[in-house]
């Protein structure tokens, strides 16, 4: 159950962090359009970018201590050693969502967390 949870937990995160790098190109774009002062609406923009990177890297990061808690419940051999992958690489999101790196590299790591969560739970399954 609890991995089910963290599996829709991450799935959520990764459509917020894609959303907040999806914004932030959209929010320049229409603002640079629309007005006689893009500078000043562009560091509006960045800020919100900013803000947004920093939520979902702090949301990352309590998910990792989620990872953690299943990790020290589990006896298959196979799920403890994909779901450390995972928490691995969640601190790498993590950090690059402190940096607010939120392009294609940072979605493929959230891409990867999931499959390795979705890879546990399944073998998980099995056991």
């Amino acid at each position: 159950m609890k991995t089910t949870l963290l599996i829709s937990t991450l799935t959520a995160l990764s459509v917020s962090m894609l959303s907040a790098g999806e914004s932030f190109r959209e929010d320049l774009k229409k603002n640079q359009a629309k007005n006689k002062k893009p500078a000043a609406k562009a560091e509006d923009v960045l800020k919100k970018h900013a803000k947004e990177s920093v939520q979902t890297a702090d949301q990352q990061d309590e998910l990792s201590a989620d990872v953690q808690d299943l990790i020290q419940e589990q006896t298959d051999p196979k799920v403890v050693k994909l779901l450390d992958e995972a928490e691995n690489l969640m601190g790498e999101a993590t950090e690059r969502l402190e940096n607010k790196k939120t392009g294609g590299n940072t979605i493929a790591i959230e891409t990867e967390i999931i499959e390795k969560i979705y890879e546990a739970a399944k073998q998980k399954q099995k056991g």
